[in-house]
């Protein structure tokens, strides 16, 4: 995950903590504190909360500590003078600036809006559609944080919501939300590298699922047959239909729990013979 995916410093680092807490659910922000040399996890905790500024001495070792070059760090440095930008003037000049430092490579790649971008490379935005439309849910970014797990932080989901509704996906009413009519295109320029992102963690979730999750909570099942190349398609079109169906199973208002549907359907034999001599 590349720093320039991001235009909020704050959002950055606690998407960071929570990729490790994903890896280790054991890792706490205390930990994430030790690594970085503090004692106290208060002051990371109030940072990442939104509640102190982010300093340079912290985005320092912040940096140092996730191995980010030279120019990265120089991105991370001006995305923390954009937050703090005093007036229009300076937000503009950072911007400026902020476009100048991203490689070349990453400027083209990503001509998409990052809020686009960032819909697909992180799964819990999709869930968050869903999961307004539970029957007790709570407007409440720390209920929801809890929630959804996965080392998720209210932080991360108020900036995961601020997104959504800016994609014009959810409405904001203040004490609620509203889920609007229609679907997520995904854009044809959506980097691929995202998308394969987008289906792996859901995979790794399905694998955590095999060992956490009670039988009755989860299906999980396997099928391995031959088939001929011209049945492919014919393949593909059976799992689009069942996956059509169960979609027509989602409930508005009065659902209980989110699932995830995956489906995976790839070769286990390759395409080139070897002989042995």
């Amino acid at each position: 995950m590349k720093i320039y995916e991001f235009n909020d410093p704050i959002e950055y680092v606690n998407r960071q903590f929570s990729l490790k807490k994903e890896v280790n659910p054991r890792f706490s922000l205390r930990s994430y504190a030790k690594l970085l040399g503090y004692e106290n996890p208060s002051l990371l905790s109030s940072v990442l909360k939104g509640e102190r500024k982010l300093s340079t001495e912290l985005a320092d070792k912040i940096g140092h500590q996730l191995n980010l070059s030279t120019v990265e760090q120089k991105y991370f440095q001006l995305l923390i003078l954009y937050k703090y930008a005093k007036n229009d003037a300076e937000r503009m000049m950072y911007t400026e600036l902020l476009e100048a430092t991203k490689p070349d490579t990453i400027n083209s790649q990503f001509s998409v809006s990052i809020d686009s971008f960032r819909f697909i490379d992180d799964w819990y935005h999709a869930a968050i559609l869903e999961m307004i439309e539970l029957k007790n849910f709570k407007f409440n970014y720390d209920w929801m944080a809890k929630k959804l797990g996965r080392g998720l932080n209210p932080e991360l989901v108020e900036a995961a919501v601020a997104r959504l509704v800016r994609l014009g996906l959810l409405e904001d009413h203040k004490k609620t939300l509203k889920r609007k009519e229609g679907n997520f295109v995904v854009d044809k320029n959506i980097p691929s590298d995202a998308i394969k992102k987008h289906h792996d963690q859901f995979i790794q979730f399905a694998r955590q699922a095999i060992f956490d999750q009670p039988i009755g909570e989860r299906d999980i099942r396997s099928s391995t047959i031959t088939l001929k190349k011209k049945n492919y398609k014919k393949a593909q079109e059976i799992l689009k239909k069942a996956h059509a169906e169960l979609v027509e199973l989602s409930c508005k208002d009065d659902g209980e729990e989110v699932y995830q549907i995956c489906s995976q359907l790839f070769k286990l034999t390759s395409d080139n013979e070897s002989t042995n001599e």
